[in-house]
């Protein structure tokens, strides 16, 4: 019975992870782009943003306030995850359209 629970928690956790990848593409993509112009602290700033500055956090809040939004709390730890990985590429991508600006 439990590791039928654990089945049913994990096939709705599963449900996020292609919005998750989805989420994390642009980061990934355009993180490079600071070292390419010359400014690997842009990228490594980004990096600290996602996984030491937003992710444990949201990970945190979800897993204790899933009742809130109606998930298990695995689902809600990979949608805070989620969340974490689109703040940190509409970061990305924000400094990186700021730094193609400044070059022109």
């Amino acid at each position: 019975e439990r590791l039928d629970q654990a089945r049913s928690i994990a096939a709705g956790a599963f449900w996020f992870l292609p919005l998750l990848a989805l989420a994390s593409v642009p980061f990934y993509l355009l993180r490079t782009s600071f070292e390419a112009f010359g400014r690997p602290t842009f990228g490594l700033f980004a990096g600290a943003l996602r996984f030491a500055l937003l992710s444990p956090p949201l990970i945190y809040l979800g897993a204790t306030r899933a009742d809130i939004v109606g998930l298990a709390p695995l689902e809600a730890m990979v949608l805070g995850l989620t969340i974490a990985a689109l703040g940190a590429s509409l970061f990305t991508a924000q400094r990186v359209r700021a730094l193609l600006r400044s070059s022109e």
